[in-house]
């Protein structure tokens, strides 16, 4: 599969200012809330993460999905 530069520069650019808001925020919560509908792929693993409403089970959660997203992925 070739890569495509333009897409590429989207994809570095978009990230840069994921990280960038991420650094941001203050609130743990919503650090949990936003790389969890960011990041998490399955749509019932964000809805987990946004009925959760205690900050360290949500951010737990958050860790746990995102580990099996990249065990999914291979990595």
């Amino acid at each position: 599969l070739e890569a495509i530069p333009q897409f590429d520069a989207m994809a570095t650019a978009s990230l840069k200012h994921f990280v960038d808001l991420l650094n941001e925020v203050k609130d743990p919560g919503q650090v949990a809330d936003l790389v969890g509908c960011t990041l998490l792929r399955k749509p019932g693993e964000r809805q987990i993460i946004l009925e959760t409403v205690e900050v360290e089970p949500r951010l737990r959660m958050v860790i746990r999905f995102l580990k099996e997203e990249i065990h999914r992925a291979g990595f």
